[in-house]
């Protein structure tokens, strides 16, 4: 019976050295392994820098290019996911630069932005001709001018450019 603890005493010591010098093997391998790190412009559809650093190692993220009428959001990987950690890198990587809709180009995403009522009145006809929902400093769009018998169109009653309240025309 000792004879048979020291066997298996025995085996498992060779099994847990074989486990500890395999892994130490594979950790040798990724020594000096390099990555690949592509910053991507989504907007422009082309690479803005590549880089490449060893296993483990940290990157720092070049300036965004900035685009008219558009606002950077942040970087995101391939699944959709934000990465804001550039630290350890462990796999090649393409990290796209995603941007929101900015046509105001105030540094506010036009979803979080505000937007005003631009009501066109006909006070001939006593109508409203056309509303429109205007982003806070653009101009609205007129309508089509209505024709009225016996009179000629002369002008809309208040400005309607760099729109910054609610109007009625």
């Amino acid at each position: 019976m000792n004879q048979k603890r020291w066997i298996v005493l025995l085996s498992v010591i060779v099994l847990v050295l074989s486990i500890t010098l395999l892994a130490g093997q594979r950790n040798s391998d990724d020594a000096g392994a390099k990555r690949t790190i592509t910053f991507y412009d989504s907007q422009a559809q082309e690479e803005i820098i590549k880089y490449e650093v060893e296993l483990g190692d940290s990157v720092t993220p070049p300036t965004p290019p900035t685009h008219k009428d558009y606002l950077f959001i942040g970087w995101f990987d391939e699944n959709g996911l934000e990465i804001t950690d550039f630290s350890k890198i462990l796999k090649n990587q393409r990290i796209n630069a995603r941007y929101g809709n900015d046509k105001n180009n105030n540094g506010i995403l036009d979803s979080e932005d505000t937007y005003y009522e631009v009501v066109f009145y006909d006070t001939i006809g006593r109508r409203n001709i056309a509303t429109e929902r205007v982003l806070v400093g653009l101009d609205a769009k007129p309508p089509v001018t209505p024709t009225h018998r016996g009179y000629v169109f002369d002008r809309y009653s208040a400005s309607f450019t760099k729109v910054s309240s609610d109007l009625k025309i």
